[in-house]
């Protein structure tokens, strides 16, 4: 963060720019009331890739909360207070730390293979990679398993850290690029508040309690994002030179 604040060259507004910021009239909604009339005329595209972040972040956040309940109950076979359920406890943060380092890993791989796919059938892999991962959790007889899950669900994180953002970026206006950007992240938060209310009483009332259940859930939500990623349409843009573009998950 430091690097980027104090190598990036900051370019000051034209002569025309200023004149229009300093024309406008006062704003009493404190710039609220042109984010609320910017929502109703978002691009398709920040839709679309808004229901795919609604399914991936319901995977994601099953997992998190899942997860270590799910070892200490299947793998370890731990009970309150016992030294097992410390194990299991210590096990998956270690778990954790792994899918994040597989992450930061895959990151390089997905820069390079990027190239070739374009972002939009890279994120439709690595999601696919990533609900294969949290839906074999279950299989997993041995903790060590564990890790092989966890390597899926690291190349899918690498994805969903980068991958939307890329798809995005060409589809929105230049001008508008910032507030956009910021109000794609809701389609984090929403997902997430959404399972935090709702996750427990399915899995209490339809998954008989199962914490390897809410897993498979989360699996089957990230495949479900990973479909919905495919049904992103193609548009046309227009470059620097006033050429028709395609463009196709930003590739």
């Amino acid at each position: 963060m430091l690097w980027t604040v104090f190598s990036t060259k900051e370019y000051p507004p034209s002569a025309a720019e200023l004149a229009e910021i300093r024309a406008r009239k006062f704003d009493w909604t404190l710039g609220l009331g042109d984010i609320f009339a910017l929502v109703l005329h978002l691009p398709r595209r920040m839709w679309e890739l808004g229901l795919v972040q609604f399914f991936t972040w319901i995977g994601m956040f099953a997992m998190w909360v899942y997860f270590s309940p799910a070892v200490a109950k299947n793998i370890f076979h731990a009970s309150a207070g016992t030294p097992e359920m410390e194990a299991a406890g210590a096990w998956s943060g270690f778990c954790f730390a792994g899918y994040n380092a597989i992450c930061f890993i895959f990151s390089f791989v997905l820069l390079w293979g990027t190239k070739y796919t374009g972002p939009k059938m890279m994120h439709v892999l690595c999601l696919a990679v990533g609900a294969l991962g949290l839906a074999s959790v279950p299989l997993m007889s041995d903790k060590h398993q564990l890790l092989i899950s966890m390597t899926a669900v690291g190349v899918a994180w690498a994805s969903i850290l980068s991958m939307p953002y890329a798809m995005l970026a060409p589809a929105l206006p230049k001008e508008k690029i910032g507030v956009m950007m910021g109000m794609f992240n809701l389609f984090i938060v929403l997902p997430q508040i959404i399972a935090s209310r709702l996750l427990g009483f399915v899995l209490k009332s339809f998954l008989h309690s199962e914490p390897m259940n809410a897993l498979v859930l989360g699996g089957a939500s990230m495949g479900l994002a990973a479909l919905l990623t495919l049904l992103i349409v193609t548009f046309k843009s227009n470059d620097a030179h006033g050429l028709s573009v395609k463009n196709s998950g930003g590739h």
